[in-house]
């Protein structure tokens, strides 16, 4: 449709999928990533994890029988046969590369190719053990092998797994010695460690993450495509696919999520006796193990799974897949197998209609952060980056903007149930995770960069966050992080001495906020308007024009509190007794430092202003209450379509109560509403919003909604370059 000519108060927004052939890096890099026109699309399914070998053999007829059961030809995604024999979950195969051990390899990948199947991220091997043949270890690809793959599969093969590694390097960075002493140490011992094993992988790999280092990897030129297994005893969805979603998009990358049925209490199976079969042939590793049972009821719930499922694939994954039980006696399908047809077939046919996930905020950190959960599976410390470095006061920014963005992301994955793998997002999907090296084409695509953490704003990354501004961009920063130049173009002359506060006070509203103690620095401003002030009544948050764009400055440092004594950071946890993982189960992280309340809501309120929709939701229906007061937070992304006027809205219950859900768009009027999970059906739309129940997060269906709607008039702007 033709946008009407005042389209320059709308956001500006960048709405094209990653294609890695026309990134800025692709003609330098030795190994090509995926493409788009080798995926042959943008999104495709898996199945199929392991192939047997019998006698150092596979059968290939056998083999014919089992691709049927994964992929059968005639059958379209997501479809089965009507003896329920044969299924179709989609082209790709992620395997276990205990394949090789057999002498006919070769033949079964030509079997494989024949069939237009990709084999992508061939798993089971760990860097430091020699013995991958006899059950795992670390892989070296022989020169004959790597030419064995690609002359059986060509462009259907898609890399040697890197498996998870970068949790075990952060493991084993806590023992070497001598031992890092800065972050950029650190990270060159990340990437020291890591250049070995890519080259026994051929420099052909995909780079599997276990922790928040998908940049480092996409810088490897090693990398295909980068991703991550969620679930399992990993950290939080949606603020782990921040960071692998915001590598894709910065070094322009394709990615893969692999959904684990595992978490620290169990995994999900459909059989009598939980099996996991291995090269050396079946183990039962559930019987008789209290901190692995298994069963139906065990691992992940059905309906965490399907959500994760559906969430992942807004957000623009490219290769998604379960990790297995997806069968239960060897050829009956499981209702995970059923949840990943109907998710496949849906997918699948929505590739092109779910368009691209708005993300407006680039949260900026510095290339060498090294910045991790403060706590996680790969290490019983607590708060520390870099493999061991303990935490610094921009590291708890971080951690508690990450816990103002994804409420309760920091109990993942220590809670039995669901509790921290998806959380609510009270201000919207709508944060990248990039790092300070980005390029200033990519940094462009977003509205505001928000930077954090332990960094110094000085040369070339002044500059560019400098013509970030001018070009029409936000950016969000601290006193801390600035050199001189920024100094000058937050509007602040000089610093002066310290001084404590007790209150804030917001100068615009006359809002006010008693506040636990926190320092701050005076400043003469020289051109800085005063948006926040402390009970004394100097400048807490000050704001700057530049060209079209505006810097805010947080004074207070990091816009943090003092720090306050904690006599553990667990809570309710005993420092003298309690020193395994196990141990802290069911029990809350807390932090030494608060944001401050003042400079809370006014940073936030800046970035809710980015959000294009507006979500509320409660625990009363609309009739009863137009304007929830009793308000449930519930999860919320928006998609970009090819048209202004069109949004895809993803609406999911996180909490175990009914919410009732109220949705509008911001500056239109919703003309139509479909809900495209359930076969397109038309939603009701009164006055110009949608009202929606949205059952418990347990339940079994309607805990989550993917909608089409279709608006009076455009809410965005399209444009090559968001500042072009």
């Amino acid at each position: 449709m033709k946008e009407p000519h005042d389209t320059a108060r709308f956001p500006r927004v960048w709405n094209r999928r990653v294609d890695p052939a026309r990134g800025h890096g692709f003609a330098t890099r030795r190994t090509k990533p995926l493409t788009l026109a080798e995926l042959e699309g943008n999104y495709v399914t898996g199945g199929l994890r392991r192939i047997p070998v019998t006698k150092g053999r596979i059968s290939l007829k056998r083999l014919r029988r089992l691709l049927d059961r994964w992929h059968h030809p005639r059958l379209k995604p997501g479809e089965s046969s009507r003896d329920g024999r044969c299924h179709n979950f989609g082209r790709a195969l992620w395997l276990n590369l205990s394949f090789l051990n057999a002498s006919n390899w070769r033949e079964a990948m030509q079997e494989i190719r024949k069939r237009g199947l990709y084999v992508y991220d061939c798993w089971g091997n760990v860097p430091g053990l020699k013995d991958w043949r006899q059950g795992g270890g670390e892989l070296v690809v022989p020169d004959e092998v790597q030419a064995g793959m690609q002359q059986a599969l060509g462009r259907y093969f898609i890399g040697w797994d890197n498996g998870e590694n970068d949790g075990r390097w952060f493991w084993q960075a806590l023992r070497i010695w001598p031992a890092p002493t800065n972050r950029r140490a650190a990270y060159e011992y990340f990437m020291g460690w890591f250049a070995p094993h890519f080259r026994c992988l051929q420099n052909d790999a995909v780079s599997l993450c276990g922790l928040t280092f998908p940049h480092y990897f996409a810088r490897i030129d090693g990398t295909r495509m980068i991703g991550a297994e969620f679930g399992q005893a990993l950290p939080s969805v949606p603020m782990w696919a921040a960071w692998v979603r915001g590598a894709a998009r910065q070094y322009e990358m394709l990615w893969m999520a692999g959904i684990s049925v595992f978490n620290l209490f169990g995994y999900k199976t459909f059989e009598a006796d939980a099996i996991q079969g291995d090269s050396h042939g079946k183990s039962w590793i559930g019987r008789g193990n209290p901190q692995m049972q298994t069963g139906p009821d065990r691992g992940h719930s059905l309906s965490l799974l399907k959500r994760m499922w559906h969430v992942l694939f807004m957000y623009g994954v490219n290769v998604e897949s379960f990790e297995m039980s997806r069968f239960f006696r060897e050829h009956h399908l499981s209702p995970l197998g059923k949840l990943q047809l109907d998710a496949t077939a849906f997918c699948v046919k929505n590739e092109k209609r779910r368009g691209v996930l708005y993300s407006p905020v680039a949260m900026l950190l510095d290339r060498y952060s090294g910045w991790a959960p403060p706590r996680h599976h790969y290490s019983d410390s607590f708060y520390t980056v870099g493999g061991g470095l303990p935490y610094e006061q921009g590291d708890h920014q971080l951690d508690l903007f990450f816990r103002e963005f994804y409420p309760g992301y920091q109990d993942c994955p220590y809670f039995r149930g669901d509790r921290g793998f998806l959380t609510a997002t009270p201000h919207g999907d709508i944060a990248d995770v990039v790092l300070s090296d980005v390029h200033p084409e990519i940094l462009s695509r977003y509205q505001t960069a928000l930077v954090l953490g332990e960094i110094t704003v000085m040369g070339a990354l002044f500059r560019k966050l400098r013509d970030f501004v001018r070009q029409g961009g936000l950016v969000i920063w601290s006193l801390p992080q600035l050199g001189a130049d920024g100094l000058c173009l937050s509007g602040i002359a000089r610093v002066q001495k310290t001084f404590r506060g007790h209150a804030t006070r917001d100068r615009r509203t006359g809002r006010a906020w008693r506040e636990k103690p926190y320092i701050f620095n005076a400043v003469d401003l020289a051109g800085a308007s005063v948006w926040l002030e402390s009970d004394s009544g100097h400048p807490l948050v000050v704001a700057k024009k530049a060209g079209r764009g505006r810097v805010i400055t947080m004074l207070a440092p990091y816009g943090l509190t003092r720090r306050m004594p904690e006599p553990h950071p667990v809570i309710g946890c005993d420092p003298e007794r309690d020193v395994t993982t196990l141990s802290f189960l069911d029990k809350p992280l807390g932090s030494p430092y608060r944001l401050l309340e003042g400079i809370k809501a006014v940073v936030f309120e800046i970035l809710d202003r980015c959000n294009v929709v507006e979500v509320m939701a409660g625990l009363d229906p609309p009739e009863a209450e137009p304007i929830p007061r009793r308000a449930v937070a519930v999860q919320y992304l928006t998609n970009l379509t090819d048209r202004p006027d069109r949004l895809i809205v993803t609406v999911i219950n996180v909490e175990p109560v009914v919410a009732y859900l109220r949705l509008r768009a911001k500056r239109a009027r919703i003309v139509r509403a479909l809900d495209l999970l359930r076969g397109g059906r038309r939603v009701t739309v009164n006055d110009g919003m949608v009202s929606l129940t949205l059952h418990p997060a347990d339940a079994a269906e309607f805990n989550i909604h993917i909608l089409e709607l279709q608006l009076d008039r455009p809410v965005v702007h399209f444009s090559k370059n968001s500042f072009s």
